[in-house]
């Protein structure tokens, strides 16, 4: 093991990344780095552990490395290193999801169904649902760029990936980062007036209340 990150950091030194990934991935570490971040985040995503979680500690020991840092243990440090980026995907997951939420907030007394109240809601119903509408005004959001991008953006939240970046969704659609935030901004303001005019979330939230009135009952039954 010893030879393992003598090898690791002459790669590093050199500032040869490929090299230092390649030891990694031969030597096996990385395998079984993955395997422990599987075993402990079921959570997420297979694809975002690889990208997100174990590339970029190993990111981040290549960069500490060929910077002059010492680090006595670099299996610990990647160890360390990739649960911490674990833990913040998972915090960001849940901001994005209080954030699709709160941008549909229209009024002062909607109530969150994300806020803790003696009254549990179905909180992925009330998601699902938000998605469903916000997917059916997107035709009254206004250019088609407005159109394009809010819809990537319900896409990724459908598909559970709350790390999406504005350069993400530049790339994907052939946008500028400018273009894509701008965009944002407008759809989300659109959406919200709209919104407000049907009175949806308020709609979402008693049809999320009546399901759970009735799973209530058929639990006392």
């Amino acid at each position: 093991m010893d030879d393992l990150w003598t090898n690791v950091r002459k790669a590093a030194v050199s500032k040869n990344p490929k090299e230092m990934v390649g030891i990694l991935y031969q030597s096996g570490f990385l395998e079984g780095l993955e395997n422990q971040m599987r075993n402990k985040w079921r959570q997420i995503p297979p694809e975002v552990l690889d990208s997100i979680v174990i590339g970029s500690a190993v990111d981040i020991l290549y960069e500490k490395i060929s910077n002059g840092g010492v680090i006595s243990n670099p299996g610990g440090y990647l160890y360390k290193v990739a649960d911490y980026k674990a833990v913040a995907f998972i915090q960001e997951q849940k901001q994005m999801t209080t954030t699709l939420i709160k941008e549909m907030k229209l009024s002062d007394n909607f109530v969150d169904p994300f806020d803790d109240s003696p009254i549990e809601l179905d909180r992925e119903y009330c998601l699902k649902r938000a998605l469903i509408e916000a997917r059916r005004l997107l035709k009254k959001l206004g250019q088609e760029n407005v159109q394009n991008v809010m819809a990537y953006v319900f896409d990724c939240i459908e598909a559970q990936r709350y790390d999406v970046k504005p350069a993400e969704i530049a790339k994907a659609l052939g946008l500028s980062s400018g273009t894509v935030r701008t965009s944002l901004t407008r759809g989300f303001d659109r959406l919200k007036r709209i919104a407000l005019e049907d009175d949806l979330a308020n709609q979402i939230l008693n049809e999320a209340k009546s399901i759970t009135d009735i799973n209530d009952e058929e639990e006392v039954v």
